[in-house]
């Protein structure tokens, strides 16, 4: 479980980290409306595990124990990044339709 854990949690964080930069405000112009902010936040989670295999089988690095986290957690970050970009779709074509979400308190509208 030790070993797995810090895989989850460099993973966790590549979710959380742009979700709140986007939702803070950071990366979309803060007068944009919140849904702009939710999708580039679940956009942003996306990683590429392809090119970062191939950046370190080119420098000799594949077998090394930094290699494995950062694979092991692009793995698990591009899972979540399908959970939060499923969710985020849901919460914003539930909100276009002007039904709200179950189990939310309503959102506030811009």
């Amino acid at each position: 479980m030790m070993k797995v854990a810090l895989v989850a949690v460099v993973a966790t964080l590549g979710v959380i980290a742009p979700m709140a930069l986007a939702g803070g405000g950071r990366v979309a112009p803060p007068d944009e409306s919140w849904h702009l902010h939710l999708f580039l936040g679940a956009v942003l989670c996306a990683t590429s595990v392809g090119i970062t295999a191939r950046v370190f089988k080119d420098l000799g690095r594949l077998r090394t124990r930094e290699a494995r986290i950062v694979l092991g957690a692009a793995v698990i970050d591009d899972v979540q990044g399908l959970v939060v970009l499923a969710a985020v779709s849901s919460v914003i074509a539930s909100a276009n339709a002007g039904r709200g979400c179950r189990g939310f308190r309503s959102w506030p509208r811009s």
